[in-house]
């Protein structure tokens, strides 16, 4: 009984280490690129009362204003290459794209200094993911006192955030952005990384098959030789 114990741990031991090398040797783990796509829109608040734009409103006709400063929301259609994207487009209010919306600042003078903007940024692909939208909060610093004079700084306070789909996890940052009086329209830019679940290759799982395969062999020649 020892014997044939020893005799099917040897088997399953020198199959697992077969498939070890093979797996470090030939790189089985593949991981599928991603697939993005959704809405963004935006409006503006205050630290004490901050905004949180609808689902439904946003997209590329959604608008928002403070001032003399306006933005134009945006929808986005992307595909990671080696698990990274960049959204960045050009502006093209009202029918911004690949971009997470533009702002425009025009040369009015006004204090923008203490108030907040938070865009909102909701996925339809890829499917599951959750939650499905998330919102990035920026303060507002600057003041406009003519034509290219002045400008404002848009920070944002939670610049990265992660979101889990069926299949792995993306992380989306939206970037900082300035603009000065009188100009635009600028658009509003991240960046997305995301990390699928290792897929192992077909000839992987021949060699798994194969090693169990063998394992079985010395079984059944096993019980022959005993009947």
């Amino acid at each position: 009984m020892n014997t044939h114990l020893r005799l099917i741990a040897k088997s399953l031991a020198l199959s697992f280490t077969a498939l070890a090398i093979f797996t470090f040797s030939q790189g089985v783990a593949r991981a599928d690129e991603v697939n993005l796509a959704g809405l963004a829109g935006g409006c503006f608040g205050t630290p004490a009362v901050p905004c949180a734009p609808a689902v439904p409103s946003i997209g590329p006709s959604q608008t928002a204003t403070l001032l003399g400063l306006h933005y134009n929301g945006s929808s986005f259609e992307l595909t990671t290459a080696n698990g990274f994207v960049g959204v960045g487009n050009a502006a093209n209010p009202p029918n911004n794209f690949n971009n997470f919306g533009s702002f425009t600042l025009d040369n009015s003078q006004n204090s923008y200094t203490g108030n907040t903007f938070t865009v909102r940024i909701a996925f339809s692909a890829p499917p599951g993911t959750a939650p499905g939208s998330g919102l990035y909060t920026a303060d507002l610093f600057g003041s406009v006192t003519n034509t290219n004079a002045g400008g404002v700084q848009i920070t944002f306070l939670n610049p990265t955030q992660t979101f889990l789909f069926e299949g792995g996890a993306f992380t989306l940052t939206v970037n900082n952005l300035a603009i000065t009086g009188g100009q635009g329209p600028v658009p509003l830019t991240g960046q997305i990384q995301a990390q699928t679940a290792p897929v192992p290759e077909p000839a992987t799982l021949i060699l798994l098959g194969t090693g169990l395969a063998g394992v079985a062999s010395r079984l059944r020649k096993r019980k022959q030789s005993k009947q």
